[in-house]
């Protein structure tokens, strides 16, 4: 597949407003892709680089001012290559090899493709694909539920990965994706609604909690192992020795939960969204404190699949009403 075919998918979901036209664009363009470029093409979609971390930033990035080609020529192959070359340069002079790479990359893009990779390289493209959206798409472009597609992808936290194992094997092989412990899981996909009555009127009987403003976490622990991930998935455990030990105080051998971390100032103040948010770039915390809303393993038993109102019984059951966020269960919408 042409880079040049991806650019124009993300200009044309960009474009559009509409949940359908968008998943339709996806959707043509997975369709017919063998698994290794559906993955890629999900992944750069997504505003992601299947390489993780590749040793570049900005400066070096809009640093480099590069002719750009008459036509497009670049298959998505050759960007992967390139960006495997980059991941891999290290050492002296790696700085300028890196930057040799990727201008013989950008020399062969038009400008079209250089705005999109460079926006892609530093983090920053933006065109509409999110996570639920391209899930619907792979769904449209293999035939396959979209509920299904959704949940191993959640289970797994690597949408690309289902994307090309769904192109490749259909609803079978997505029956591969199971939920593991230590590693992080997709967020569960929230719908939308117009106010408090109408999503009410759509659930009937509904868990009001309590909005805090901290940083939402996913903690896994296993025997004397813990992770905590933030909702980007981004392993953040060694910067979080609070809410480890908060979970290692509630004497089980195995669960997941879904909670808030909120950073407090020596003196105990709370702090601000954004600074609770950057004590995870910091290996020096003043304090972090954590408050649970779901939980979806516990002692062997996955309860993922269990309704709502059921993971907050077991929730209530096996963690102190000190670490749980208030609530309110009610179908009263006056």
């Amino acid at each position: 597949m042409e880079l040049i075919r991806l650019v124009e998918t993300s200009n044309e979901v960009a474009a559009t407003r509409s949940r359908k036209k968008k998943i339709v664009a996806l959707a043509d363009l997975l369709r017919g892709a063998d698994e290794t470029i559906a993955a890629q093409a999900i992944s750069y979609l997504s505003g992601e680089l299947p390489q993780g971390k590749i040793g570049i930033g900005y400066a070096m990035v809009y640093g480099l001012e590069v002719e750009p080609a008459g036509s497009p020529s670049i298959e998505l192959t050759e960007i992967a290559t390139a960006l495997d070359e980059v991941k891999a340069t290290r050492g002296s002079g790696s700085q300028s090899r890196r930057a040799e790479i990727l201008t013989d990359l950008l020399r062969r893009a038009t400008e079209e493709e250089q705005s999109f990779l460079k926006r892609l390289l530093v983090g920053e493209l933006r065109q509409g694909a999110l996570a639920g959206i391209m899930a619907d798409a792979i769904a449209a472009a293999t035939e396959i539920d979209p509920d299904v597609v959704r949940r191993a992808a959640m289970v797994s936290g690597d949408l690309a990965a289902v994307g090309a194992a769904a192109v490749a094997g259909g609803v079978d092989a997505l029956a591969g994706f199971k939920m593991a412990l230590l590693q992080a899981l997709q967020p569960m996909l929230a719908q939308t609604s117009e106010g408090v009555g109408e999503a009410i009127t759509k659930v009937g009987v509904a868990s009001v909690e309590w909005k805090l403003d901290g940083a939402r976490v996913q903690v896994h622990l296993l025997e004397d192992q813990v992770k905590v991930f933030t909702r980007n998935l981004r392993d953040v455990t060694s910067s979080s020795g609070d809410v480890v030990a908060a979970v290692r105080s509630l004497g089980v051998r195995s669960i997941i939960l879904d909670g808030e971390s909120l950073g407090f100032w020596s003196d105990g103040t709370p702090m601000a969204f954004q600074d609770s948010i950057s004590t995870f770039a910091s290996e020096s915390v003043d304090g972090l404190a954590v408050m649970f809303f779901d939980i979806l393993h516990l002692d062997g038993t996955d309860l993922i699949d269990l309704p709502l109102s059921e993971r907050l019984a077991v929730l209530d059951r096996a963690i102190p009403e000190t670490l749980r966020i208030p609530r309110i269960v009610t179908s009263d919408i006056s």
